[in-house]
């Protein structure tokens, strides 16, 4: 008895791990990544916290621009003293503007 419960259990651990493995490549490589009820929790809640932080982040960017930083400093600022995804996404935007992209297009990118 004992044999089969351990050889059933090791199974369904196996499915498991499978499945979670091939849903995973699902997502990276883009079959499913809208449909995937994993990709869609993970982007609301995502986009959540980002609305949470972003008056603390314009907070930092109005107080920094008063000091007399330009834009680019600004948004550095905010990169330094963010948390994540804030401080992720202003990142790419320095990055973007970095490479030489204007910075109508780098915010319009960014949605």
């Amino acid at each position: 008895m004992i044999p089969w419960i351990a050889v059933s259990l090791f199974a369904l651990s196996f499915a498991l791990l499978a499945g979670y493995f091939v849903s995973g490549v699902k997502i990276k490589s883009g079959w499913q990544n809208a449909q995937s009820p994993l990709a869609r929790w993970l982007d609301g809640r995502r986009r959540q916290k980002f609305n949470e932080q972003l008056p603390e982040a314009l907070a930092t960017m109005a107080n920094a621009l008063r000091a007399g930083f330009s834009i680019s400093q600004a948004f550095d600022s905010v990169v330094s003293q963010g948390d994540a995804p804030m401080c992720e996404e202003f990142a790419i935007l320095q990055q973007q503007l970095r490479i030489g992209m204007s910075l109508e297009e780098a915010l319009g990118s960014m949605s």
